[in-house]
């Protein structure tokens, strides 16, 4: 985490640093297969339909999202709306 004394000396020295958020990260703890196309372009629709705007983040083992903090619960609830239906 940043502090807010450190913010403070970077954005000082960066011009057009700005402060955005708060975030909140959501984690798909999922362990897919390689040949795995489009989930992630599922969840994007859903939640932009949802009216949530997300920040996609994709790593070797997992994939993320960050979220405003005011839209979190909305996240959380499309998503688990969409699991629901898909038992």
């Amino acid at each position: 985490m940043l502090t807010q004394d450190l913010w403070t000396r970077y954005s000082s020295s960066h011009e057009g640093a700005k402060v955005a958020g708060p975030y909140r990260l959501i984690t798909f703890d999922l362990e897919l297969d390689l040949d795995v196309c489009g989930y992630f372009a599922t969840i994007s629709r859903l939640l932009a339909e949802a009216g949530v705007s997300i920040i996609p983040i994709s790593t070797y083992l997992r994939d993320h999202i960050l979220v405003r903090e005011a839209d979190y619960e909305k996240a959380i609830g499309t998503l688990d709306r969409f699991l629901r239906d898909q038992r």
